[in-house]
This record gives C-alpha cells, structure tokens and sequence, in this order.
C-alpha cells in the first residue's frame, strides 16, 4: 500500500470535499481517500503508485482544483539518498573487498557468497557494539524476539560477530546459514510490521551511530541476505 499525501486547492465547502473524495476512491488504484478542508490537503492510500498528473486529472471533470505535491514529501525523496549514504558505503565497501578478495586466484562465486557475508555480518556488529545498550533499546522496539527477550538484543551483535567469522573461516554451511536465516526472518518481521504499521523508528542495522529510518530499505537488506544465505544452504548441500 503506497500512502501520499498531496496539498490541494479550490475547495470551499464540504461539497467540495465529497466530491473530492469520490472522485478519487472511484479510482481502481486509490482504496481510501481521507480529505481535509481546513488543511486543504488529500491523503490517499493507493493499490499502485499514481503519477502527479494522474492524480491531476481524476479532479479534471469535477471542478477548478489544483492538486501540489506535499513539499514535506518532496524533500523527504530529496533527502532519501543522502540519509541512507552510510548505509550504501558500508554495504559498497564490503562488495569491494569482497570481490577483490575473491579475486586471489580465479573467481569463485562460493568464495564471494562467503567473504561477502562473513564481511557483512563483522561489519555491521562492529557499529552495534559502539552502543551496546542504545542498540539493544532500539532493537527491542521492533524486533519480534527481543521484544520479548530484552537480553537478546544484547547478545544480538555477539551472534552476527560469530557467523561472521564462521563464513570466513568456512565453517560448516548447513549450521552457519540455518542460524543466519533464523535470526534474520525474525528480524525481518519486525521490521515488516513496523513498516506497515507506519512506525517512525529507527533502524537498528548499523547500530546508534547513524539515525537510519524503519524502510523498505530494511526489508530489502535483510530479505537479500536471506536469499543469499538459503542459495549458500542449497549450493553447499550439492
């Protein structure tokens, strides 16, 4: 469900807003259209992400409405880049090292898959052990386990340090990917509901350090690892 909210103006009276409101949830892609006169804005929740000028010319044939798009959100697209920039360098920086060190002899994909992982998981423990605590606070505020468990959110980055080194140093497969994709799903749960619930969290990936936002970002990091550790699970069974 994609959730915009649009600056709208033209409306006088709440005719108009029943006209407005109509006008958009007889659209296949908008399910709900919440508008408010006194703010003279549209929020609305869309089956499938609608351009401005297509949300334009719903009001078209309805009257003299000007439809902007909410200069908050604007900055917010603006501003995406640059909020997750730690994030994409950390991330960069161990897909470079751990191509170049797959590189020794003759590229391997199974060696890559290891020295990526064991790299990510060392990587991305290092910052949560900057602020143990402020870590384990802000993981327990989603993650399905520690919600639970507040200690686990303290013994969450030993376990990634651990897996890490067990990628690196190759020990046995079917151990270190079932524990990485165990902790991981539940990781990603919580993450799932706070994006959805439209929680305004931080992420706890790269610990306190950096104030990441709860995304789809975060769905998408883990949700590749996971893929990658289920494909490193079925190869090393073969």
């Amino acid at each position: 469900m994609i959730v915009k909210t649009y600056q709208i103006n033209g409306m006088h009276c709440m005719g108009c807003v029943k006209k407005v409101q109509q006008a958009f949830i007889s659209h296949n892609h908008i399910s709900e259209a919440n508008v408010n006169l006194e703010k003279s804005s549209v929020k609305l929740k869309m089956i499938k992400m609608l351009q401005l000028d297509e949300v334009t010319s719903i009001l078209k044939n309805i009257g003299d409405y000007q439809l902007i798009e909410n200069e908050s959100e604007i900055f917010f697209k603006k501003n995406q880049i640059s909020t997750y920039k730690p994030l994409l360098l950390v991330i960069g920086f161990i897909l470079l090292v751990s191509i170049l060190s797959a590189y020794k002899t003759s590229f391997h994909f199974m060696n890559w898959m290891s020295n990526f992982m064991g790299g990510f998981f060392i990587t991305f423990s290092f910052f949560k052990f900057l602020d143990l605590n402020g870590f384990s606070n802000s993981f327990a505020s989603y993650d399905i386990i520690a919600k639970k468990w507040k200690g686990y959110g303290k013994i969450y980055p030993f376990i990634e340090l651990a897996i890490g080194i067990a990628y690196l140093i190759e020990l046995p497969a079917t151990i270190t990917n079932s524990v990485c994709i165990l902790i991981l799903t539940a990781s990603t749960i919580g993450v799932v509901q706070a994006v959805m619930g439209e929680k305004k969290i931080q992420c706890a990936c790269l610990g306190t350090v950096f104030n990441l936002p709860m995304s789809t970002v975060t769905i998408i990091e883990n949700g590749t690892m996971i893929i990658m550790a289920i494909l490193f699970l079925i190869f090393s069974l073969h």
